[in-house]
């Protein structure tokens, strides 16, 4: 049991993990908090970050988006179990391509993109497959992990809302960019489980959803003007768009370095835990490539080689630029397959 120092809340978390530090959020105060020790000793605040409450009046246009937060984290898509599948799957390092397969073969639907995905220009050999056991041998393990989870991802990128359907077209080409340069930086630094930094670049950004699902369909009152303001709306998402996609984290139960990337993407240097602070600047600087290669939300304020995190991990101009090459050609497959459009 926790107990929040804001509110004097107690709660117990929604997902544990085997990591010393945690982010956690208090259901009652709705503060971020990191949580520390294996057993729940305690729950601090985190360095720097205010309680939600002084900027979060009930009249105020913060105050209106987090009243209705609740509600539209829980209208949004829950990520399928079949892809938790298959993340902890390629995880085990006794996986093989048959159990693989086995698995991927249960969806129909996914095994129709996938043997589309293996016989597209990128992976495509001198004969077309036919069966998903062909496919995933030619994919391999890492581009079906990959392909599993965008396909997942892609649903959650779906309004009804006419108004909105670019920006959200513009926000999937971005995760999806953000996951697969997370994903290549991970190879070039050989650093563990990359998997896992392709899934937590695809959820990097969850909380500008929660925002728009808010705007587009439960606007009014203080949110009236943020529909027709794309300027404010854009400062409205980096403002809160990191702790409100904590919040998604949290609800989906994801484990804990899913909660570090989305929340502390933007301010790697404040990440609490140093275990996990390759993954939070790998990310970082991944959407920062992803932008300045055309898949950004809005212009980059600062060049790839002069980030922070780009030094912190120790990349030069050289590797960054080899990252950048093709980028769109090479994502061109799987925007396909994962488009929100066809789901």
């Amino acid at each position: 049991m926790l107990i929040c120092p804001y509110c004097n809340a107690e709660f117990v978390e929604e997902a544990k993990g085997g990591t010393a530090h945690r982010l956690v959020v208090c259901r009652t105060c709705l503060n971020p908090l990191v949580a520390e020790g294996l057993l729940d000793e305690t729950a601090a605040p985190i360095a720097g970050w205010e309680d939600i409450r002084n900027f979060a009046q009930p009249d105020s246009m913060t105050g209106a988006i987090l009243a209705e937060m609740p509600r539209a984290i829980e209208s949004l898509p829950v990520l399928p179990e079949f892809s938790q599948r298959i993340l902890t799957l390629v995880r085990d390092i006794n996986v093989s391509l048959s159990d693989l397969s086995a698995v991927v073969s249960e969806d129909q639907t996914l095994t129709i993109k996938l043997l589309r995905l293996a016989n597209s220009v990128t992976f495509g050999g001198l004969q077309p497959v036919t069966d998903i056991k062909a496919a995933c041998a030619r994919l391999g393990l890492k581009t079906i992990s990959n392909a599993v989870q965008a396909v997942a991802n892609g649903k959650l990128y779906i309004t009804g809302n006419a108004l909105f359907r670019d920006r959200m077209r513009t926000l999937w080409r971005h995760a999806l960019a953000t996951a697969y340069c997370a994903s290549e930086l991970a190879h070039i630094l050989a650093l563990p489980r990359s998997e896992s930094l392709f899934v937590a670049g695809l959820v990097h950004d969850v909380g500008k959803l929660v925002i728009l699902e808010v705007v587009s369909n439960r606007y009014k009152g203080p949110l009236a003007g943020l529909r027709d303001n794309p300027k404010l709306l854009l400062e409205v998402e980096s403002r809160l768009a990191p702790f409100i996609g904590l919040h998604v984290t949290a609800k989906w139960k994801l484990p804990p370095e899913f909660a570090f990337t989305t929340f502390f993407h933007k301010s790697p240097a404040s990440t609490p835990s140093k275990d996990l602070l390759p993954m939070v600047h790998t990310v970082a600087l991944a959407e920062l490539i992803a932008e300045v290669s055309g898949f950004g939300t809005r212009e980059p304020a600062v060049s790839v080689s002069a980030h922070p995190s780009a030094h912190a991990l120790g990349l030069n101009d050289i590797k960054l630029a080899a990252l950048r090459v093709d980028i769109e050609e090479k994502l061109a497959p799987m925007l396909e397959i994962s488009s929100a459009a066809e789901s």
